[in-house]
């Protein structure tokens, strides 16, 4: 699937991807672009954590200074073959949002990526093992829309509603989608903001996009149009996973826009 690039009728990007920069990530800028030059992308974005939340693994260890020059560098060497986005992602929490605003005020991003992974500083799998699957799914999508209405972000990243079902039932959601997520969805509209389609859990157990199809079919019925597209790869083995696939997809399903096409 993810090396099937002539389907599609548009260029090829990934806008969501990882390298040793963030504490997770395994393999340098260098090595990304290279691999992304191979499979004939036209643009790779950079979006590596930026983590607020003490009790993160990543905590401190993002430097904007490092990153900064390193992006450079990768555009001297590449800047010919392929467009280099430098971007971010943010793990947002509502109360590090002043904490967020302040950090971002003298930095500069092509685009920032606002993501939820935690409610009360407390991962959001774990949670599950503690509560009730509606009460975090309730908290999580507030944190989301927290995150919408902070004017921060220019893309909110991988939606996971449908995902927290699946961790907490299995395969096979079937449930109503909450009417505070329908709120997300047309907040996002209403903010002219860019709903990512992240491929990360299509090469896991899930086998869905985050978010899955049917949200992103809710999210059209709103009137939107404004997608990012990205792999959320922590490796060149990921880079561009499943980008392709998600493209013809949309393409299916309405006159989409990407970001920096709008």
């Amino acid at each position: 699937m993810c090396c099937d690039w002539i389907m599609c009728g548009r260029r090829i990007v990934d806008y969501h991807v990882h390298s040793d920069l963030s504490f997770d990530g395994s393999s340098t800028m260098l090595e990304i672009c290279e691999k992304a030059v191979k499979l004939n992308m036209k643009e790779i974005g950079f979006t590596d954590h930026m983590d607020f939340n003490p009790r993160d693994l990543g905590y401190g260890f993002f430097e904007y200074e490092k990153y900064s020059s390193e992006i450079e560098g990768a555009r001297s060497v590449f800047g010919e073959k392929i467009i280099i986005r430098k971007g971010i992602e943010i793990d947002y929490q509502s109360h590090y949002e002043d904490d967020v605003r302040r950090w971002l005020g003298d930095k500069e991003f092509d685009y920032a990526i606002g993501s939820v992974h935690y409610i009360n500083d407390e991962n959001v799998r774990y949670l599950l093992s503690k509560r009730p699957v509606n009460e975090v799914l309730e908290d999580y999508v507030d944190e989301v829309l927290h995150s919408i209405k902070s004017g921060l972000f220019d893309v909110i990243g991988h939606f996971t509603a449908d995902f927290i079902r699946h961790l907490a039932f299995g395969i096979g959601v079937k449930s109503d989608l909450l009417t505070s997520e329908k709120d997300v969805l047309r907040e996002i509209v209403a903010n002219e903001l860019y709903l990512e389609v992240n491929t990360k859990e299509l090469r896991g157990a899930y086998r869905e996009t985050l978010p899955s199809k049917r949200i992103i079919e809710e999210y059209i019925k709103c009137g939107a149009r404004l997608f990012s597209v990205g792999s959320d790869a922590h490796s060149t083995e990921d880079v561009g996973y499943g980008i392709n696939h998600v493209m013809q997809s949309l393409e299916k399903l309405c006159d989409y826009s990407l970001i920096f096409e709008k």
